[in-house]
């Protein structure tokens, strides 16, 4: 008997769990959190939770302190070249933080004074496409799984 079995997709929405290490925090593993068949009410949830997680990040101090320095500085953070952040930072009309002496290993100077300076000028309009420049901070991913059925 031959059997007929056929794949099908499911949509994990994870969790990331993000742990302090003394420094900063490092991303340690993840977490499932709920299936879908669907992959749009699977977006729809994430960018929902995804959402809640960062007012409730905002709300706990860090939107106001410095998160690249919770994570590690900016290439922890951000997949984005030096020069095409300052340059999306520049399209969104927010401050750019200023140039580090030669030498360092950055060229941004991403202190608490520029951070201050970016979010006074972060309108609630424009706090989603600030948050899209640190793409590798993420609370929540979809995940594509095959099972038979």
């Amino acid at each position: 008997m031959v059997s007929t079995m056929t794949a099908e997709v499911v949509y994990i929405v994870q969790e990331f769990q993000w742990e302090y290490n003394d420094e900063w925090f490092d991303l340690e593993g993840d977490t499932p959190i709920r299936a879908f068949v669907d992959r749009d009410m699977a977006e729809a949830y994430q960018q929902r939770r995804e959402a809640e997680a960062r007012a409730s990040f905002a709300q706990s101090g860090p939107r106001r302190a410095n998160f690249p320095s919770f994570f590690g500085g900016f290439p922890r953070m951000s997949t984005l070249s030096e020069a095409a952040f300052q340059g999306r930072l520049q399209a969104l009309g927010l401050p750019l933080p200023p140039e580090m002496p030669d030498g360092d290993d950055i060229a941004m100077d991403l202190s608490d004074d520029w951070w201050e300076a970016v979010w006074a000028a972060v309108t609630p309009d424009l706090e989603e496409a600030f948050w899209g420049l640190f793409d590798r901070l993420r609370f929540y991913e979809i995940v594509a799984v095959e099972v038979q059925g």
